[in-house]
């Protein structure tokens, strides 16, 4: 009896704080329990999770991130949510790691350690952003040219844009290809512009940019742009390894200087090293003086 009227008065006299305090927060899990059984597909938890964390990420965090991974090739079938969520439960990881389990003498090459591995994958779709657009910029210099040539032997733009592309090179003939089979359903400026955001690159830019008002030029006006579209980049081309070679020289003429420099300090220790045991009468040191 005593228990009960405990227990009444307990749940009349904190039912205030319950309702103020508790409530809002098994209402909460409710929630998310009824939003998990209404997902489908695989890693429901995960893809709930980031979505859940999605709204605290800066905007222009996510867009930086999507960016590098779209430049990049999307490489981890992933999204920038989904980076940043992983890169963000790292770094509570290795600090719980860090505070729990780390020995203290060997913190500091912990802490490195870790502020050099959390930002790795963004370096790392960089890297491959930087390589994927040099890739697309020399294949692109090939497209216009066997584009040009179908364009001289009389071939319409759509039928010339797919005969080019059947031969376009590497991962951007493969992009390129999959752009221009919407061009049944999508104009072709449209398509252009998708392109030239898939890869960010000054020749594919300018290639697209011809395309794109390929309507409003006639076939000889829009050869005669690319045309002068590819003698430009043969131009810049020749400009860059030309610059190339002339920065290397100096670097060359450097490593040349030390490797002699260290090639000649070798040979009078050692020819002084030898006189002294040809003609000294003693053991061999390896003193200088």
């Amino acid at each position: 009896m005593i228990v009960s009227l405990c227990v009444f008065w307990t749940v009349v006299l904190g039912w205030p704080l319950l309702k103020r305090h508790v409530w809002p927060i098994i209402a909460w899990g409710y929630r998310i329990r009824q939003e998990y059984q209404r997902m489908r597909g695989k890693r429901r938890l995960w893809r709930l999770l980031v979505r859940k964390l999605e709204p605290y990420m800066g905007h222009g965090l996510v867009h930086r991130v999507e960016r590098q991974i779209r430049l990049a090739g999307r490489p981890w079938a992933i999204t920038a949510t989904e980076l940043i969520t992983i890169q963000l439960l790292g770094a509570i990881g290795l600090s719980v790691l860090g505070l729990t389990v780390v020995p203290s003498d060997v913190m500091g090459i912990y802490v490195v350690t870790a502020v050099l591995l959390l930002p790795y994958p963004n370096v790392r779709l960089s890297a491959l952003a930087k390589k994927r657009q040099m890739e697309a910029r020399s294949a692109v210099r090939f497209v216009k040219r066997r584009f040009v040539e179908k364009l001289r032997l009389g071939l319409p733009l759509d039928d010339a844009l797919r005969s080019v592309a059947e031969i376009a090179p590497g991962e951007f003939g493969e992009t390129f290809r999959r752009v221009l089979s919407q061009m049944r359903n999508r104009p072709l400026k449209d398509i252009m512009q998708d392109l030239r955001k898939e890869y960010e690159a000054p020749e594919v830019d300018t290639f697209c940019t011809a395309l794109e008002y390929s309507d409003e030029k006639s076939p000889s006006s829009l050869i005669d742009s690319l045309q002068l579209q590819i003698g430009e980049e043969d131009d810049q081309q020749d400009e860059y390894i030309q610059a190339q070679i002339e920065s290397a020289q100096p670097r060359l003429y450097g490593v040349l200087a030390v490797t002699s420099i260290y090639t000649l300090a070798f040979v009078i220790y050692f020819a002084w090293t030898i006189g002294r045991i040809q003609f000294g009468n003693g053991p061999m040191t390896f003193r200088l003086f």
